[in-house]
Parts: structure tokens; C-alpha cells; sequence
């Protein structure tokens, strides 16, 4: 297309040139091509870096001209005039193109719009949904100290999602805001951050996730859990349901009696560190009844008393209980 085309993308993309054919419409000097003189030979259309003469119709596009002159230069007949606006003759004027400007505004839209997005002022559903607005903000892995100093310092090279074990790191897109574009966030749809991994930890270059050993790690609460009741199995179903509390390697969900023979989980978020097992455990749709909300600085969980072993996660499983 450049081949055909000579600029593309300063003809036909380039914002600053959008910017530039705006002021070019109040211009008190224009190049025009003098319909009397021309004779159709083309020179000028072959010199033109801005591409923006067509010399079978006799026409310039003034909008999209950069004022080089080498036009008028090239012009054997002297057929193209550099000349003041109130000399020029309503039939050498040229109709607006405003494609390029509507591209402008195309690019511009949808830019603003993820940059709302990113910082969750446009879209209200999952308030709607009863869920909680730090919902939105995304969760960066256990060792980042804090969602500044994970952006700051993350280079999004992905080395801590290709070596992350359970898969549960995965790039981002406008959740850390545009700036922050592919940077590793955890989704707890996908999988769940396991209990004795520091993996990422151990591999970040850039410092953004610090090293950490494993014991530290298991007390490093980088979000807390959320329970809504109205959405729980139990409630909504009255069905036996114990796949949070199953999969909680801290035993920061619990169950407790509820309606006869049922049972509801209840939370202790002293001991959540916030792996996120609970929440990808959840059988609930179209929404979780228990997700965990991001703790933009991370904290110290409590240390939880030694209890039985959980079993590890088999991914095969359609569900992990």
C-alpha cells in the first residue's frame, strides 16, 4: 500500500495532519492549480509527497498539503498558483474531504472510552450485580507489595505467565489502565494461585514481583474474599454445596448450620490470603457468590493453625470438587 500509495499513514492516519487540515481550512495563502493553464501532464501529481493532486480532475487537496512547493516547482505551464485566498475563484475551490478527520475521530472515541473503562467509570454492572467496586481492580501476584510498584516496574515480558504452574497469571488489557497494557493480572476464572508455589517470585527480572520464600509467601495477602449469600447453591438452591471451604488452603472459609441439615460457608479474612480457590471453585453463574476483591497494598494474613492437607488441583476436572 506505501508502494502504491507513497505516505500512507501521514496521508491518510496521521493525527498531527488531521490536526494541521483543520487550521489549513482558515488559511489566508492556498496552493490551487489554474484550470486554464494546466494541460493535464501530471508532473505535479508524480512530485507530490503528500499525494493530495489528482491532475485528470484538476484538483488539490489543500487540507492534506504540506506546502512543500514542489508541485509548483515541477509545473511546466505553470499551471499551480501559490496565491491569497480573496484571488481564488469559487470554481478553483476544493470540496472537504473529511474522511481522514472522521478517522481522527474514530481513533479518538474508542481511546477515551477504554481509558474510562480502565478506570471503571463507565461501565456499572457488576454494581448492578451487587458486587463490589474493588472487584474491577485487578489482582497482582503475591510478591509485587503493591498494585504502584507492580505497574511501575513490570515490563509485561510474560516470563511469570509462561512459568506459572496453575496457569492463573494472564496478560491484561486496560484493567491497570492504558499504560499497563498486557501487564499479568490474576484471573480467577481461569485457575486459582496455588498454596505452595513462589514461582513468579523467583523469576520476575525486573523487580516488580520480589523474591520471596515460600513461608513468606503463604502469608502474603494480596486481596480478601467476599461471600454473597443470595447467590450461594445453598440458598438460592438449597443444595448441598462445600467447594469454597473444600479448596480454602488457609480454612479462611468455613462452613457453618444453616437450614437443617444444610450448611453455609462463613469467612475469616484474617486468614485469607487471597489465592483465589474459593472463587474458582465457585459452581455459581452467572456471577460468583464468593470472589475476592484486590488489596491494592498488600498486607500479612494471619498464619493458620496446621490442619489436614487439601488435595491438589486436577485441571481435567470440569469442576474442582
Amino acid at each position: 500500500m506505501s508502494y502504491n500509495y507513497g505516505r500512507l499513514f501521514c496521508n491518510s492516519l496521521c493525527p498531527a495532519g488531521a490536526l494541521l487540515g483543520l487550521i489549513s481550512r482558515v488559511s489566508i495563502f492556498k496552493i490551487v492549480i489554474d484550470k486554464n493553464s494546466c494541460n493535464n501532464c501530471g508532473a505535479c501529481e508524480k512530485v507530490c509527497k503528500a499525494n493530495c493532486i489528482n491532475s485528470e480532475s484538476k484538483q488539490l487537496d489543500f487540507s492534506a498539503c504540506i506546502g512543500c512547493f514542489n508541485c509548483i516547482k515541477s509545473c511546466p505551464m505553470e499551471g499551480i498558483v501559490y496565491s491569497h485566498k480573496t484571488r481564488l475563484r469559487k470554481k478553483d475551490s476544493i470540496e472537504f474531504n473529511p474522511l481522514r478527520r472522521r478517522l481522527f475521530k474514530e481513533i479518538v472515541a474508542p481511546a477515551i472510552g477504554l481509558t474510562l473503562t480502565s478506570f471503571g467509570l463507565m461501565d456499572s454492572t457488576n454494581i448492578k450485580c451487587g458486587y463490589d467496586i474493588n472487584k474491577k481492580k485487578p489482582i497482582c501476584p503475591p510478591g509485587s507489595i503493591s498494585m504502584e510498584h507492580f505497574t511501575n516496574l513490570c515490563t509485561a515480558c510474560h516470563l511469570c505467565v509462561s512459568a506459572c504452574p496453575t496457569q492463573v497469571l494472564t496478560p491484561s488489557f486496560v484493567e491497570y489502565g492504558l499504560d499497563g497494557i498486557f501487564q499479568p493480572k490474576m484471573n480467577y476464572s481461569v485457575s486459582y494461585c496455588n498454596y505452595d508455589c513462589n514461582v513468579c517470585s523467583q523469576i520476575c527480572p525486573s523487580g516488580a514481583i520480589i523474591a520471596v520464600d515460600l513461608e513468606s509467601k503463604k502469608l502474603i495477602q494480596i486481596g480478601k474474599s467476599v461471600f454473597v449469600k443470595e447467590d450461594c447453591v445453598v440458598v438460592a438452591k438449597k443444595k448441598d454445596c462445600a467447594a469454597c471451604s473444600e479448596h480454602c488452603p488457609t480454612k479462611a472459609v468455613y462452613m457453618i448450620p444453616y437450614e437443617g441439615n444444610l450448611k453455609i460457608p462463613e469467612q475469616n479474612n484474617d486468614l485469607c490470603i487471597g489465592c483465589g480457590a474459593c472463587e474458582h471453585a465457585c459452581p455459581t453463574t452467572p456471577r460468583k457468590a464468593i470472589y475476592v476483591v484486590s488489596n491494592l497494598v498488600h498486607q500479612r494474613a494471619v498464619k493458620p493453625k496446621p490442619g489436614k492437607q487439601e488435595k491438589v488441583f486436577d485441571s481435567r476436572q470440569e469442576f474442582p470438587f
